[in-house]
């Protein structure tokens, strides 16, 4: 049968439509996608640092001598009054035996100023034990919550190490004031000074290894105590005025498999100048942490990393931060619903690495679009790679 030329032609109108409609369809722009969701998040500084002894000692030859020997080596363990070196002094001249008197008399006065400085600090300490008693008879009577009582419990173990550090500095002074004493009897009678450890603790360093005269006032060895460590983080002044003292510390890089914990004591009121690695000249300042639980192989003076804790919350909202995008001075997220795309303007609270605290613009469940692409407008039709979408 033969067709007719005018269906012919309605034939090819027809398909040059369906051509036409195929070439300009709406093709859907694959994009990877992620859930807004709620959980626990938190925000950290990081930076690096060094461990160091909190309690160290330098102890320095009372007077001018002849160093002869050394009775320990950097590593050994020393007891309070062990003997470390031996010196013989040089007479005194009456300038120098003045000078002498009156480094005793010095070395007096701080000892009573370090006892003072004790009591104190126990008295302080006292408080603290009957404050975390309150708290924990109130806790189990449901009249606080656990982070009341985490609280006392900081300041309860905060307490205990600035006690400890006060007791150190105190044994130190009493090592100065006797070695002040010993200064005067030793010359009077041109024999050998035996200058002892101040405290218990570690051989750090010996800063004069060989046998020759040195002037009073030489430093000859450090001692510092392995039981109590500390961390010193240098951190940028802007992310320190966000930390908190007692706010929680997490150490790693330091050459162990384990993670260490600890609790920040000191935020320095004072910032210094130094160039970073490109060059530019920074702000820094230090953060002082103490350690919980310090590993026996973690020594002074040791490389680590910290992570601070300047902020955390439970159940917070929030997306990941490759979902956000500017809009204005403001920010913004491509949600999708039924195959396209919803522009949607967002506000942020909190930022972490992995996440973005959203305070209000989209809801809980709501897919979002990662890395949205530079040809996604909102309506567009899109072809989601990564979750369920929401309908």
């Amino acid at each position: 049968m033969k067709i007719q030329p005018r269906y012919l032609i309605a034939l090819s109108g027809v398909a040059l439509v369906v051509i036409v409609l195929w070439i300009f369809r709406d093709v859907p722009v694959r994009v990877d996608t992620d859930k807004a969701v709620r959980g626990p998040m938190q925000t950290v500084v990081e930076e690096e640092g060094v461990a160091r002894y909190v309690a160290r000692y330098k102890v320095n030859t009372p007077v001018a001598g002849y160093v002869r020997r050394f009775e320990v080596r950097e590593g050994d363990s020393v007891s309070p009054g062990a003997s470390l070196i031996v010196v013989e002094p040089i007479p005194l001249s009456l300038k120098e035996r003045t000078l002498a008197e009156a480094r005793g008399v010095a070395a007096e006065a701080r000892m009573g100023e370090m006892r003072a400085h004790r009591l104190g600090v126990e008295s302080e300490y006292g408080d603290a034990v009957r404050d975390r008693q309150r708290v924990q008879r109130l806790f189990e009577s449901g009249g606080v919550s656990e982070t009341t009582v985490a609280g006392a419990e900081l300041r309860l173990q905060t307490a205990l190490r600035a006690l400890e550090a006060a007791r150190f500095a105190e044994a130190a002074a009493l090592g100065d004031l006797e070695a002040a004493r010993s200064v005067l009897e030793a010359t009077g009678r041109r024999n050998r000074l035996e200058i002892a450890a101040p405290a218990a603790g570690r051989v750090l360093r010996i800063f004069e290894e060989n046998d020759r005269v040195v002037s009073a006032g030489t430093p000859l060895v450090e001692i510092g105590d392995p039981s109590r460590v500390e961390v010193a983080l240098d951190v940028l002044s802007e992310d320190a005025v966000k930390i908190a003292q007692g706010a929680p510390v997490s150490i790693e890089g330091w050459g162990g498999e384990t993670l260490l914990r600890g609790a920040v004591r000191m935020v320095e009121p004072y910032a210094r100048t130094r160039l970073s690695t490109l060059g530019v000249e920074e702000q820094r300042v230090e953060v002082v942490a103490d350690l919980t639980d310090p590993p026996p192989g973690l020594g002074s003076g040791y490389r680590v990393v910290g992570k601070i804790v300047v902020w955390s919350g439970e159940n917070v909202f929030h997306v990941p931060p490759a979902a956000l995008f500017r809009i204005g001075d403001g920010w913004g997220v491509f949600t999708v619903r039924d195959g396209r795309d919803v522009r949607k303007a967002i506000t942020i609270g909190h930022r972490a690495g992995d996440a973005i605290e959203i305070l209000d613009g989209i809801r809980e469940g709501d897919t979002v679009v990662l890395h949205p692409p530079n040809e996604l407008e909102d309506g567009t039709m899109v072809q989601p790679s990564g979750s369920d979408v929401a309908k």
